[in-house]
């Protein structure tokens, strides 16, 4: 069972940087879970959205008839809503929230589910609602009428993959974002506008893009620290966060460890300036990740953020066309890069109440009404530019 468990692990960090893997990994996944059929989606944003469905064992036919017509009789999705249970990392078991009566006198199952032969049902919520940097995503896989129903044990197996999706779904996500559509190569990474670092397995630099270069020049905050046999390593000034940069780097270069957590480790770097913190994010890349340098492969990824950098000419167009006060404009680019309000709020060295009064009046002025739409409307006005 390990050996499974490892093995698909590996599987499911291919899905990073190829994402043609992820039917081949959900149809692996549902082998584990024992289970008939499986989808890995993003329940509420349509491929044309940015979001995805990759299914297995379930036909298109199906799945186009669901979004058409059956999504509102969707009992579980129902449930899971109402009890607020769309939280990242939990897994759910169908009993836990409707009854056999209950599903077998439901509209969803007499017209729909019965064709399909599903009626047991598990999923796992990998990315939750609202956050501005990734669509939600739900894993759930099903069993027939006559099945067993999934069991703790199932419960178990998902909880500890989910981790794992989540990091690697965050990557080809990123990279997305980042205009990673063009052939992955050294040369893409120089095009974007976020300093990037790749690290082999022993968690050394083997490769700064421009930005990164310019950041690392500043030495202000963040700098590369010589170690053995001509090798660097990240290192960062700032005491309070040099141990959270070393467990971040640490979990980034391995699939199993056990402090390896959702999606990429992010830490505040708070530079000797009083300039805006940089926001680092690191994670895990898999052995079949494009960026091979001679005998090297990259094992990690690391994202750098450096508001100086990136916010000026933006945030000037923020305040032409939109009327924002400066304090708003950087408010606005801070928050489009994901994290909590506290986050960012450290992150721009202002109050949490003084970064809640900027992001009411940014909604006001550009009719954003929340940080997926102020997010969009970033991305929009950037020519391209990350």
């Amino acid at each position: 069972m390990l050996e499974r468990f490892n093995t698909l692990v590996h599987q499911i960090y291919e899905g990073a940087t190829d994402s043609s893997a992820w039917g081949r990994i959900i149809s692996g996944l549902a082998e584990y879970l024992d289970a008939e059929k499986g989808l890995l989606l993003t329940p509420f944003d349509a491929p044309d959205k940015g979001g995805f469905i990759f299914p297995h064992g379930i036909g298109q036919q199906h799945i186009a008839l669901w979004k058409s017509r059956y999504l509102p009789e969707d009992l579980w999705a129902r449930r899971i809503v109402e009890r607020n249970l769309f939280f990242e990392g939990n897994v759910i078991l169908g009993r836990d929230i409707v009854t056999d009566e209950e599903l077998l006198e439901s509209t969803w199952y007499r017209e729909f589910l019965v064709e399909m032969d599903i009626f047991q049902f598990i999923t796992g919520i990998v990315f939750a609602w609202g956050r501005p940097d990734v669509p939600s995503t739900a894993c759930p896989f099903y069993r027939g009428v006559n099945a067993s129903p999934f069991e703790e044990e199932h419960r178990q197996r998902l909880r500890l993959l989910v981790p794992h999706m989540s990091r690697s779904l965050g990557v080809m996500f990123k990279l997305r974002d980042a205009q990673f559509r063009i052939a992955a190569s050294l040369q893409a990474l120089d095009r974007i506008r976020q300093g990037i670092l790749l690290l082999d397995v022993t968690g050394s630099v083997c490769f700064a893009n421009t930005m990164a270069e310019q950041i690392l020049r500043q030495q202000d905050g963040l700098r590369l620290i010589a170690a053995a046999g001509g090798h660097r390593t990240l290192g960062t000034d700032d005491p309070l966060a040099q141990p959270l940069l070393e467990r971040a780097l640490r979990c980034g270069i391995s699939t199993l460890d056990g402090d390896a957590i959702h999606l990429a480790q992010t830490v505040l770097i708070r530079r000797p300036s009083g300039s805006t913190s940089y926001v680092v994010q690191v994670s895990y890349l898999p052995e079949t990740n494009p960026y091979h340098l001679g005998a090297q492969t990259p094992r990690a990824i690391v994202f750098i953020k450096d508001g100086t950098l990136l916010a000026q000419p933006e945030a000037s167009m923020l305040q032409r066309v939109y009327g924002l006060t400066p304090a708003e404009a950087r408010a606005a680019l801070a928050l489009c890069d994901g994290g909590s309000l506290d986050t960012v709020a450290a992150q721009l060295n202002i109050k949490l109440n003084t970064l809640k009064t900027h992001l009411k009046s940014i909604y006001l002025k550009t009719s954003a009404d929340n940080r997926a739409a102020l997010t969009k409307l970033m991305l929009s006005l950037s020519n391209g530019q990350l």
